[in-house]
């Protein structure tokens, strides 16, 4: 199965279902493909932080050859590192470099939210930061998923 990972900041939308999208560089992922979500899929799983289990996420802890819960954790919390599946329901490829006036008014608004920023200003910042100020010139690969398959933690609603 296809993986995506996500930077720590999104995580707790992630669990959330606040962020049901992502835009990627690639096309790999396809409409109906079963997605395993990641919470920085390549640092080490100690360093991320802890949520409470769901019941799938202590079920699926209890299988673990190497389990998730590390002394001096709460019972019932883990490290936050593989967090479920998803299951795609929509891709679309956009250049956003190619859209002029209220198209891309309504799609960057729109588009902006549901990929987790709080506006187009948010997300543009956040774009150019990590992919350059040319980075809507490109074409991207926009995701979507309509709630969890399995969800393994609970997001962190104290604020």
């Amino acid at each position: 199965m296809p993986a995506l990972s996500f930077q720590g900041m999104w995580l707790d939308d992630l669990l959330s279902g606040r962020k049901k999208q992502t835009t990627r560089a690639t096309d790999r992922i396809k409409v109906g493909d079963i997605i395993h979500i990641y919470n920085q899929q390549r640092r080490r799983i100690i360093d991320k932080p802890l949520r409470k289990l769901t019941p799938a996420g202590l079920e699926r802890e209890c299988a673990q050859s190497y389990p998730l819960i590390r002394p001096g954790t709460m019972r019932g919390e883990g490290h936050a590192h593989f967090l479920g599946k998803v299951k795609i329901i929509e891709t679309y490829s956009i250049c956003p470099g190619k859209m002029r006036g209220v198209e891309l008014d309504v799609w960057a608004a729109m588009w902006a939210y549901a990929d987790g920023f709080e506006s187009f200003l948010d997300a543009n910042e956040w774009f150019r930061k990590n992919y350059g100020d040319d980075w809507m010139d490109r074409t991207w690969h926009v995701i979507r998923w309509d709630g969890w398959l399995e969800r393994y933690f609970e997001a962190d609603t104290r604020g």
